[in-house]
């Protein structure tokens, strides 16, 4: 938030500043109505707690997808401005889309090279990764990471979905031995940012369209700071010595297999707004592709 917060002072000459406040003013699962009702002018929160609600953006969750934050989060900005409803944002303006680089899986267990591996995990997942770990056959422990070091400290799990840069900010390296690779992410954390819709409509024409300059895609440069600390803790995971496994051909095509049914899942979601979700998921692949120099 403060590059983008930043940017958007010098963009209208110091006439927005955006302050923030000491403490979140209310629950991650509430951050958009908070916005949306006017009790706070701007906020950050993630579509998985709005997931009937705010889908389009949500194609940034599927796994087997982007290898960069940036990528992501520039493909899904441009896939909600194709193919999003304006009802999904009521009464707010939607200024950027955010995801965390590429996540991984991550045990203090053993290396896996088979399907079968996962069934000895009882991982740490939430929001929307709650899914692949169960289709995988591991056994959930639905808590967010930011509270995985107590609950690897107490044995209560084994395993966890994350990032490298996740594993060192929350300091699990002293309990992760093994990392497992997924080419484009077991799936990914979707987060939006919005402005009151009467706030945003309140300036004047020409602050708008500054703040909408230093907004949307712009969040991916803001991103590939995101991506750089990742950089730098993959470096500081060989360093723990943090065993890094990738799966067997075999192994990957079943896990494959097994999250297959996540795609047609929000594609269905999609379509109960009036999406067409298969264009849009094709959409969203190319643009990464595009945005990653693959095409």
């Amino acid at each position: 938030m403060k590059p983008w917060s930043q940017a958007i002072e010098k963009a209208t000459h110091g006439t927005i500043k955006i302050k923030f406040s000491a403490s979140s003013l209310a629950p991650i699962s509430r951050q958009l109505r908070i916005v949306a009702t006017g009790v706070t002018d701007t906020g950050m929160g993630i579509h998985h707690f709005t997931r009937r609600k705010t889908v389009t953006a949500r194609v940034s969750e599927l796994p087997f997808s982007a290898r960069s934050s940036r990528a992501a989060s520039i493909a899904a900005w441009r896939t909600v401005q194709k193919f999003g409803k304006a009802s999904e944002y009521k009464d707010v303006q939607l200024v950027g889309l955010v995801s965390p680089p590429p996540t991984l899986i991550f045990n203090s267990k053993k290396a896996i090279k088979s399907i079968k591996g996962f069934r000895s995990l009882k991982i740490l997942a939430a929001g929307s990764l709650v899914q692949p770990a169960k289709l995988m056959g591991a056994a959930v422990v639905g808590v967010p990471l930011p509270f995985a070091y107590e609950q690897f400290s107490r044995g209560v799990v084994n395993g966890t979905f994350s990032n490298y840069g996740g594993i060192k900010e929350f300091r699990l390296s002293k309990f992760i031995k093994y990392a497992t690779p997924i080419p484009g992410g077991v799936g990914n954390t979707s987060i939006f940012l919005v402005i009151n819709k009467k706030k945003f409509d309140g300036f004047v024409e020409a602050q708008r369209e500054a703040i909408m300059k230093v907004s949307g895609e712009k969040f991916g440069d803001y991103s590939a700071g995101w991506d750089a600390n990742e950089k730098v803790s993959v470096k500081d995971a060989k360093k723990a010595g943090i065993q890094v496994t990738p799966l067997p051909l075999k192994a990957m095509s079943e896990l494959k297999k097994r999250w297959s049914s996540i795609e047609p899942k929000w594609i269905k979601d999609a379509a109960k707004l009036g999406i067409d979700g298969k264009a849009a998921v094709a959409f969203y692949r190319n643009e990464l592709a595009k945005i990653e120099g693959r095409k």
